[in-house]
């Protein structure tokens, strides 16, 4: 199931990318668009804890107001914060580990792609 929220997640990148491409602009912008994204890094945590809607969009919140952090996914079906990062940025494990344990919850894995 988590792979497939990340394969969505990067096909939704994919088609972003295409439809700007798509829309008369220059191959030039169209590369350089293109390279951005491949500059991208999602990370999926999985996280204990989290057992409500309102511990759901706590993280959603904090991690919205990181500037390197573009998009925020978080599944609490799956105890899962996915997270996609702005192009040439970074967030350090310990940096998203402080995060989530900022609103009482446990980080249990990191995995960066």
């Amino acid at each position: 199931m988590k792979n497939i929220i990340i394969l969505i997640f990067s096909i939704t990148i994919t088609f972003s990318v295409q439809l700007i491409a798509g829309h008369g602009e220059h191959q030039q912008y169209s590369n350089h668009k293109e390279q951005q994204v491949q500059n991208r890094q999602t990370i999926l945590v999985e996280v204990q804890g989290m057992v409500c809607d309102f511990c759901a969009r706590g993280l959603e919140k904090v991690f919205y107001k990181q500037d390197a952090v573009e998009n925020v996914i978080v599944s609490l079906s799956m105890g899962t914060v996915t997270i996609l990062l702005h192009p040439n940025k970074n967030l350090t494990d310990e940096q998203i580990k402080e995060l989530i344990r900022s609103n009482g919850i446990s980080p249990l894995k990191i995995k960066r792609s």
